[in-house]
């Protein structure tokens, strides 16, 4: 196939530009030696950027309905997030034809590990511990202290662990949990008994499962039906002793709720690494995270900066991701990631998706 145009605006390394480029012209930020974030571009220059390019495979940047209506050449999207329809427009996308791939399971791995991570420090008082041994030291006068502080550990080993949503990142926190035999139910609608089952973990309706959790975490995509799922009354009808661990989105969550019962020792703790709004660098205008996060005691809550879906490895997943998937679509498959629906049946297809869906079969 002749090389195509591509623009590349996500984070990347140079071993996935050099796969790339097999197929490819590319235009990247930098030199491509390094693992980076490049800067958000606003309407006017990516459309200047995308003037002649094929492929799009887009980081953070806002793709707008204008946007698309002023880049015809465009014939294919590849997202480098799980949910592309944080800053692309979806619907405008599928009007015009022009399918969008998204990397979907690039931080599965990730993500259920720092879950897992800060579901084990609610367990155990890391943090208070490590605090206090740089600011007192441990000396013999400070032993019974030390001991007390230690003695509000528990184990994970058979507690209980409520899993709200059953998709990638689900399913790798239930397989991390299981090394350490706890008890796994886990609330779906749309996975069977038995699909769960399979992993040793019990479906659960909701509101059994925030009663009889000793960990809740939420884990569903964020959408209109899930906004908010997590409520006031679910997280009042929690035990005492029960924690809850957010790694997903936070407008999943009743906040003012989740702070109340943490104040009012309704449930023993929480982490957070989520927040509504939260501040960010793609051109979010979000005010800061609520003061009621940093009021509270690190023994009743955990914060992280949207941290969890971080890591070195992840740019190797989405871009391995993204390249296999592209390899689908041209060859004439529909990838896991396709994220238009709509866009084969729209006229303007023949005039975008079209020209490259199985464009390998017909070369």
């Amino acid at each position: 196939m002749e090389k195509m145009k591509m623009f590349w605006s996500g984070e990347y390394d140079a071993g996935w530009v050099e796969r790339f480029s097999e197929f490819f012209d590319i235009d990247c930020l930098g030199d491509g030696t390094e693992v980076r974030t490049p800067r958000i571009f606003d309407a006017d220059e990516l459309v200047a950027r995308l003037a002649g390019v094929d492929v799009y495979l887009c980081g953070y940047d806002k793709v707008t309905e204008d946007v698309l209506y002023r880049c015809p050449d465009l014939k294919l999207i590849l997202s480098v997030r799980d949910g592309p329809e944080d800053n692309i427009d979806i619907a405008a996308a599928e009007r015009l034809g022009i399918p969008i791939i998204s990397s979907n399971g690039r931080c599965a791995v990730s993500v259920a590990e720092c879950t897992f991570f800060l579901m084990a420090m609610l367990a155990r008082p890391i943090v208070q511990i490590t605090n206090k041994m740089r600011k007192d030291h441990w000396t013999k006068d400070q032993w019974n202290d030390f001991r007390a502080i230690a003695k509000t550990g528990t184990e994970l080993y058979y507690k209980t662990l409520g899993i709200v949503g059953f998709g990638r990142n689900g399913r790798h926190l239930a397989q991390l949990a299981s090394g350490f035999q706890m008890n796994i139910i886990a609330y779906d609608p749309y996975v069977s008994e038995e699909e769960m089952a399979k992993l040793g973990v019990k479906k659960t309706e909701l509101a059994e499962l925030m009663k009889v959790s000793d960990y809740v975490i939420p884990q569903v995509r964020l959408n209109e039906s899930t906004k908010g799922i997590i409520s006031r009354e679910l997280i009042f009808s929690m035990k005492p002793t029960a924690c809850i661990v957010n790694t997903a989105r936070g407008m999943l969550m009743d906040y003012d709720a989740l702070f109340d019962a943490l104040e009012q020792n309704v449930i023993r703790a929480a982490a957070l690494d989520v927040y509504d709004p939260e501040p960010n660098g793609h051109g979010c205008d979000a005010d800061d995270v609520s003061e009621r996060v940093y009021n509270l005691p690190p023994d009743k809550l955990l914060c992280t900066s949207h941290m969890a879906g971080i890591t070195q490895e992840r740019v190797f997943h989405q871009c391995e991701n993204l390249y296999r998937q592209y390899m689908q679509w041209i060859n004439g498959e529909i990838p896991g990631g396709y994220y238009t629906k709509k866009a084969m049946d729209s006229e303007g297809f023949a005039a975008h998706g079209a020209k490259l869906f199985g464009a390998a079969k017909e070369g």
